[in-house]
């Protein structure tokens, strides 16, 4: 097929019964195609035989027969070329299916909970996802909780020496995510910032307050893990979960649960 003729058959848009309009593969061509969520890997085999709704493929890696409804293909390549010119991977078919355009989503995520820190850990996050693929922004901060106490004096709760220890990290991170019938379930990493304050070297004691340390800031990189676990309210934009999160690295490494609200498009 040349090339002009090419370029034409991909501008033109696709119908159902394109195998029949547009002969471009036929039974014994090596192809690879891609098919939507959740099979979205590449396959290579041989072809069986293709019509105007199915494309018959003998899959290379376990030599099984696979019957492929075409409305969920979501790009298709054919092998071409031999001799001088060597082989190339040719174009048949490339779009965008509508469970991939239904699963384009955002939201935001705001929450509260418990961390390694005995006190108070609160998140806040961004998170868009294509198919079930998930990107996300996040940001965690722990304090160690805060009391009012009969002296009227902010405290720390079961500790009163000073500074307060903290952790935190901001993340970007990468994962997959899993949306059966009630729930969707995520799972995420990446690469952060984290840090933190620790008590370094004894300095003063206040009578009924407690001791004073040096303040010691750290900054480190570290690995962020997230699983998300939420559920949308039917006819709304808003949600509610349980949001698992953790930060590995070689000074402040901790973990905890947030109670989140969620706000964004999803279906």
């Amino acid at each position: 097929m040349n090339r002009p003729l090419l370029v034409l058959l991909l501008l033109i848009p696709l119908t159902d019964s394109w195998a029949q309009e547009s002969p471009l593969i036929e039974p014994g061509d090596w192809v690879r195609f891609w098919r939507e969520w959740p099979f979205d890997d590449a396959h290579e085999g041989s072809v069986v035989g293709v019509d105007a709704d199915t494309l018959v493929v003998k899959e290379a890696t376990y030599e099984t027969i696979l019957s492929i409804p075409l409305t969920t293909l979501t790009k298709l390549e054919v092998r071409r070329g031999e001799g001088i010119m060597g082989r190339y991977w040719e174009l048949v078919l490339l779009r965008e299916t509508p469970m991939a355009q239904a699963n384009q989503q955002f939201w935001v995520n705001m929450g509260t909970g418990e961390g390694t820190i005995s006190g108070l850990a609160v998140g806040v996050g961004f998170s868009y996802q294509t198919g079930n693929h998930l990107i996300s922004i996040r940001a965690i901060k722990e304090y160690e909780r805060i009391v009012w106490n009969e002296e009227k004096a902010w405290e720390v709760h079961g500790d009163v020496d000073s500074p307060g220890r903290q952790n935190w990290d901001v993340g970007l991170l990468y994962g997959r995510i899993f949306e059966p019938k009630y729930v969707s379930v995520s799972l995420s990493t990446g690469l952060s910032l984290a840090g933190g304050v620790r008590r370094g070297k004894f300095l003063t004691h206040r009578p009924r307050r407690g001791n004073v340390y040096e303040k010691l800031a750290i900054r480190t990189l570290g690995i962020p893990v997230e699983v998300q676990v939420s559920r949308i309210i039917s006819g709304s934009d808003l949600g509610f979960g349980l949001y698992g999160y953790a930060d590995l690295n070689p000074e402040v490494s901790f973990a905890g649960v947030l109670l989140f609200l969620q706000l964004g498009k999803r279906h």
